[in-house]
């Protein structure tokens, strides 16, 4: 899906070859949308007494995630650019750079952003160039990427070269310090590590009890915590296929024919 929906494209150099995501974004996403209209269905349903019909798909997520770029196409035809590891907005300082101890991005997207960053390794003299930085200000972020496209080349190999002495975990504090977005690259097991003691975040792994006697499993939790959120349900969840009678009873549908198929956690769909 990831193919065919043009999402390999965008990411890499324009004589790159494709490069596919490391993990099932767009199966995920599909199951976020799919959860978002149940529960607008279910507001429906309060609102107005009626039922819905749900019809969420991978092709559906796809284009969703990749919503700044195929509402351009369908408009104006203007399809997206291959940026490698720089940024949607064009900016030359929202890139990704080599440190002596490993990789760091960032996100400076506006010209006040460009000149904070500009100035944490001493390179304020770029900002000199008053007429790119004032079209930048008041451009759209493909017209702004159309004003520096003459001198990017040498601005990004000046921050290049500048990062490439520099330690990315100091460099990550001392941007982040002067308000401009800034990261290392991390592994994600690296971060979890790291987040679960990170002050300021709150964050902290979603626990979920198993069956009796099946241990339990901890999660990222669902991106987002109620204020007035209940804690794991003591009793775990419940075993595949446990509630099928009573989801059957529901539904109207028939009892499975074999209780092979009920133990199997299988529910007919037809009819």
């Amino acid at each position: 899906m990831q193919a065919l929906t043009g999402m390999m494209m965008p990411g890499e150099s324009p004589d790159a070859a494709p490069l596919k995501a490391g993990f099932p974004v767009i199966d995920v996403a599909v199951g976020m949308l799919g959860a978002l209209a149940i529960v607008a269905a279910v507001h429906r349903r309060s609102r107005a007494g009626l039922g819905q019909h749900i019809d969420a798909s991978m092709l559906q997520a796809s284009l969703m995630l990749m919503y700044p770029h195929a509402p351009a196409y369908l408009s104006r035809g203007i399809g997206p650019q291959r940026v490698g590891h720089r940024g949607y907005t064009g900016s030359p300082t929202a890139d990704t750079y080599r440190c002596t101890d490993g990789w760091l991005a960032t996100a400076a997207n506006t010209p006040a952003q460009f000149r904070q960053l500009s100035a944490v390794p001493g390179l304020q003299a770029l900002c000199s160039n008053g007429q790119a930085i004032a079209t930048w200000r008041h451009s759209t972020p493909r017209a702004a990427a159309s004003s520096w496209r003459a001198i990017l080349p040498h601005l990004r190999g000046c921050f290049i070269e500048a990062f490439a002495t520099r330690s990315a975990v100091e460099m990550e504090q001392q941007i982040n310090a002067v308000g401009v977005p800034a990261a290392r690259v991390r592994r994600l097991g690296g971060f979890l590590d790291e987040a679960q003691g990170m002050p300021g975040t709150g964050w902290q792994p979603t626990v979920y009890r198993q069956a009796p006697g099946a241990g339990e499993v901890r999660t990222p939790g669902l991106g987002f915590r109620y204020r007035f959120d209940g804690a794991s349900d003591s009793a775990g969840a419940p075993a595949p296929g446990r509630d099928n009678q009573a989801l059957l009873a529901a539904l109207a549908r028939p009892v499975p024919a074999t209780p092979s198929a009920d133990r199997a956690g299988a529910v007919p769909v037809s009819g």
